[in-house]
């Protein structure tokens, strides 16, 4: 029988105790990795809708309506550079894209192209 992955949020003792029986019933080769909870599909999917009702309304960036895509692109950017001294945030370095390129959908700072925390998710989403 193949084995299903699992995702244990260590809440309380209960889950713990699940997460650990997991571990000890789980096959050779399988692999465990503890860390902090990242983002979720729900969390991208509100930012994501965030930056598609931008898009719909009538804001413009540089005198033109923009994309959801172009507004997320400048969106994390803003929002890197707004947060670059916050304790705890990553050190974000922003280039300019190939060919000199501009944001548009293509040019993502780099740590937001990682998975990131769910802090970092909802800093993210009070800035936009």
């Amino acid at each position: 029988m193949a084995q299903r992955k699992q995702t244990f949020i260590l809440i309380n003792d209960r889950v713990r105790e699940n997460a650990l029986l997991a571990i000890a019933a789980a096959g050779e080769g399988s692999a465990v990795t503890i860390g902090p909870k990242t983002r979720s599909g729900d969390q991208n999917a509100k930012f994501h809708a965030i930056c598609t009702d931008i898009a719909n309304s009538h804001m413009t960036w540089a005198g033109k309506r923009r994309d959801a895509e172009a507004w997320k692109v400048l969106l994390v950017s803003a929002h890197t550079v707004a947060t670059k001294n916050d304790p705890g945030a990553p050190s974000p370095e922003i280039v300019p894209g190939l060919e000199g390129s501009r944001p548009d959908g293509r040019d993502l700072p780099q740590p937001f192209r990682c998975q990131q925390g769910q802090r970092a998710c909802y800093s993210l989403r009070g800035f936009a």
